[in-house]
């Protein structure tokens, strides 16, 4: 699965799962919310207080899940808006 990938990217480090959440515009909040996870956790996993093995696996999943499906949305709205505005997205 792609999340799967993403998950062990994701939790390399704090840094990691920081850089990805922030590359989609999510706050800790919103990525917690989505991901049904405790804030409290990704904030001190990127603050370097919290190791990653501290996740469970389907916590790992669901964060990896909900920054994917953050990408694909954000990749659809380019692309729609692009082809809305008659360039060619190619």
């Amino acid at each position: 699965m792609e999340h799967e990938t993403l998950s062990a990217k994701v939790f390399d480090s704090g840094e990691a799962l920081r850089a990805h959440r922030q590359q989609v515009h999510l706050s800790q909040m919103k990525l917690a919310k989505r991901a049904n996870v405790q804030a409290w956790k990704i904030i001190r996993f990127e603050l370097g207080e919290l190791d990653a093995d501290r996740f469970t696996d389907p916590e790992r999943e669901r964060i990896a899940a909900a920054l994917q499906a953050e990408v694909n949305r954000l990749r659809n709205f380019t692309f729609g808006e692009t082809v809305a505005a008659g360039v060619d997205a190619a």
